[in-house]
């Protein structure tokens, strides 16, 4: 098994992710002005999965959330609205 740290580009709201099976999700941060998230990977793995990534802001409406994983929040700057944070969920396999 090689392990390694893989890196993905993700937006706000929802979207799914084609990881290795059995990746392990990390963390979630800003980089530059967009949002990644970092997962621990077997890259020698030849099965994926396709995870439902759920990015929502502070206020906002959520629902069938219970069995959501919290991975993180993360905080960006614009130029018109200041800071906004954003919070984002694992909401498990597709």
């Amino acid at each position: 098994m090689k392990r390694e740290v893989w890196k993905y580009e993700i937006g706000v709201g929802m979207q799914t992710l084609r990881l290795p099976h059995g990746a392990e999700i990390l963390t979630a941060q800003t980089q530059g002005e967009s949002i990644q998230l970092w997962a621990l990977v077997d890259a020698e793995e030849t099965g994926y999965d396709w995870r439902d990534i759920r990015v929502v802001g502070t206020g906002h409406s959520i629902y069938d959330c219970d069995e959501w994983k919290y991975i993180s929040t993360v905080q960006m700057p614009t130029e018109a609205m200041g800071i906004l944070v954003w919070h984002v969920f694992d909401a498990g396999l597709v």
